[in-house]
């Protein structure tokens, strides 16, 4: 109960260098999937885009509403994606 475990990893090299890496850069790929979630999808929902992102509001603001559906879909088949890949968030 609650105790902590020991994990193993083994990888041969050369053939398996890809999935070695992809192990090792394991929470890289996770803060960049939050940073899309928080960064690209959340501010349509929102607060709205930093000032530094104008040219995303003024895109809205000139498609109108459904540019806020469109993201909106867009967000909803990203968590789809992850949730098929069994990745978590």
């Amino acid at each position: 109960m609650g105790g902590t475990m020991e994990v193993t990893l083994r990888f041969t090299l050369p053939d398996e260098s890809e999935e070695l890496a992809m192990a090792q850069n394991g929470r890289a790929y996770r803060e960049a999937i939050d940073m899309v979630a928080n960064n690209v999808f959340r501010p349509a929902r929102k607060h709205g885009y930093p000032q530094d992102r104008h040219q995303i509001a003024e895109m809205i603001e000139k498609i109108g509403p459904d540019a806020e559906e469109l993201i909106g879909r867009l967000e909803s088949l990203f968590y789809e994606i992850l949730e098929d890949c069994g990745a978590k968030l």
